[in-house]
């Protein structure tokens, strides 16, 4: 009987950590997007901890893109025409 309890226990804080999860770790759609056009070097040379602080700021705060020192030839490109474009 106990092993039945604890099962439920674990299976309900289960699908509340995912539920949790969910809606607490999400990361806007456009943010994503602009990361995948950044190099991912977390090098702070922007100033920012890292780029996903960078895509953020750059999303959010309109942050100018040349501040990414590494962003270069055509992903710098890619980004400025997405960026361009919405």
């Amino acid at each position: 009987m106990e092993v039945i309890v604890f099962t439920i226990v674990a299976l309900i804080l289960g699908v509340i950590l995912i539920v949790l999860d969910y809606f607490f770790n999400r990361e806007d759609k456009k943010v994503l997007e602009v990361l995948s056009f950044l190099p991912n070097l977390n090098c702070g040379s922007c100033g920012h901890g890292g780029c996903l602080e960078m895509a953020r700021s750059i999303v959010n705060d309109n942050e100018d893109i040349n501040k990414c020192r590494p962003l270069r030839g055509v992903k710098k490109e890619e980004l400025e025409r997405y960026l361009n474009q919405k």
